[in-house]
């Protein structure tokens, strides 16, 4: 039997990418059961080298099989301000 290689995946964190509108923010639980937020993936341990270029972007480990996805949600895009204005006060300030 061959043995099958799998590429290497890495996570990583950026505070300032997670502050943006529509971040995918990913969160996993790892071999020692501790909580890990993922904003980003790539093939090297140095962010740069995966072409993740966030400023202040921090390795947070090898994502293997013993991780396991929680789960994952997007940042909320912003709201168009048009949709807040109330109709009705639009019109009576005309």
């Amino acid at each position: 039997m061959s043995k099958q290689s799998t590429a290497k995946l890495y996570g990583y964190y950026s505070h300032n990418h997670a502050a943006m509108q529509g971040c995918i923010i990913r969160v996993y639980m790892n071999a020692r059961g501790r909580e890990i937020l993922v904003t980003g993936t790539g093939s090297t341990r140095d962010p740069e080298s995966s072409g993740y270029n966030y400023p202040q972007t921090i390795p947070v480990g090898r994502i293997t099989d013993k991780w396991q996805l929680l789960y994952s949600y997007r940042v909320a895009e912003k709201i168009d301000p048009q949709y807040l204005i109330d109709p009705e006060e639009e019109q009576e300030a005309a």
